[in-house]
């Protein structure tokens, strides 16, 4: 039973990759003007004979489900319109564009299910496991990710998973060995480095700037003459973080 399981996610994972690689490809071909669909369509349209079985079981892949179940209509619309007469050309463009925003809505889907299950096996490692050869595999495969570059659903992803507050804690477990107490401490220098060199620890300010308007324009109370005054908020620590929740992190990161 376990060894089928496997199987099913190996085959699940490889699907993915090769749907990830087809809305790569597909956006970067160029518009269609012969009567032979091209490769990639081609590829996809295999792909997704297999797609409505694999993914029946995963209610995490519903929305890309929708996703290619769209697609896969546009690339059929599309073969009717191979022909050279203007409305053909016309229509050939608007199908191709539509394609190519759901080709990259697919890539970037495919994506974030690959990040979320990857911090999942992350901090149940890391949370669970007595292995420490486990726990420094899954820090070095984070330490990777890290390498590729950090955009704002990489942080999303981070921030949700609590990944930072793990990281801290095995810093401070005396019980851990140094080897992975080091690995955490370099992780989360090169994260925190990476945010600054991509800027989103500048946006994440600004937003919590934003937020603390809208939260003050929210709890003012209005006096007899008709003025506002604000509530007064918990100045504890916890209290801080806990009411300006984007602040409090921004303070844990610099």
């Amino acid at each position: 039973m376990e060894e089928t399981s496997n199987q099913d996610d190996q085959h699940l994972f490889s699907l993915l990759k090769s749907f990830q690689k087809a809305s790569k490809d597909l956006q970067k071909s160029p518009l269609f003007s012969s009567h032979e669909p091209q490769s990639t369509v081609e590829r996809f349209l295999d792909l997704e004979k297999d797609e409505s079985v694999a993914f029946d079981d995963h209610p995490n892949l519903f929305k890309l489900s929708q996703m290619l179940c769209n697609h896969k209509t546009h690339l059929e619309k599309l073969q009717k319109y191979q022909g050279h007469s203007l409305p053909c050309i016309l229509g050939r463009q608007i199908i191709n564009y539509k394609i190519y925003q759901v080709a990259y809505a697919i890539e970037t889907e495919i994506r974030a299910y690959f990040g979320r299950e990857s911090d999942q096996n992350l901090v149940g490692t890391l949370e669970s496991s007595a292995d420490e050869d486990e726990k420094v595999n899954v820090l070095v495969e984070f330490e990777n990710r890290l390498s590729q570059g950090f955009d704002i659903h990489f942080q999303d992803l981070i921030l949700k998973a609590k990944i930072f507050s793990i990281l801290e804690l095995l810093l401070c477990d005396s019980s851990c060995s140094i080897r992975i107490r080091v690995l955490s401490l370099l992780i989360k220098r090169e994260a925190i480095e990476a945010m600054l060199e991509a800027g989103l620890v500048e946006k994440l300010v600004k937003f919590q700037i934003s937020e603390k308007q809208a939260s003050v324009d929210e709890n003012g109370t209005t006096n007899e003459d008709g003025s506002k005054s604000e509530q007064k908020t918990d100045n504890t620590e916890e209290g801080y973080e806990g009411n300006c929740p984007f602040e409090g992190c921004v303070a844990r990161f610099c």
